[in-house]
């Protein structure tokens, strides 16, 4: 008996294969827009995380400052303005999150462009060694290019 697959998939997953089907396009790069559906789901989902950090944070500021005795008790000076800072690394995943999907997506999305030209391209990373190419002066550890 054989079986018929069915593959069922996340909200972010099914938009952005409407952008990225695999079968819209010819079989050499199907793999390659399938990762690129992933990445951009990826991206859908992280910009969904900073929008909920943003509220979560927000919400936790005000319970520290409504809610720690410190705060509680603490009385300014009225001729010297109180400034609060809330700093919490939940908004900068996210954000790292988003561009590092950024940059994986368009990475993928050039070796479709490339492998559509010419099917038989494989765009693959060359080293560069900048130190040959540019020369680089240390003076008092702050560096300078020359170009």
């Amino acid at each position: 008996m054989r079986f018929i697959p069915l593959h069922v998939v996340g909200r972010e997953l099914l938009y952005s294969q409407h952008i990225f089907n695999p079968n819209a396009f010819p079989s050499h790069v199907r793999s390659d827009v399938d990762a690129c559906a992933t990445k951009l789901s990826i991206i859908a989902y992280s910009l969904e995380n900073i929008q909920r950090e943003i509220q979560n944070d927000k919400l936790e500021f005000a319970h520290i400052l409504n809610n720690d005795k410190a705060f509680i008790e603490f009385v300014p000076d009225p001729r010297k303005p109180v400034m609060a800072l809330y700093y919490s690394v939940n908004f900068q995943v996210g954000l790292q999150s988003f561009f590092i999907s950024i940059k994986s997506l368009l990475d993928i999305f050039t070796k479709i462009v490339s492998k559509l030209i010419e099917p038989k391209s494989t765009l693959r990373r060359i080293p560069i060694n900048l130190r040959s190419m540019v020369p680089i002066t240390n003076t008092a550890n702050i560096f300078t290019l020359s170009i």
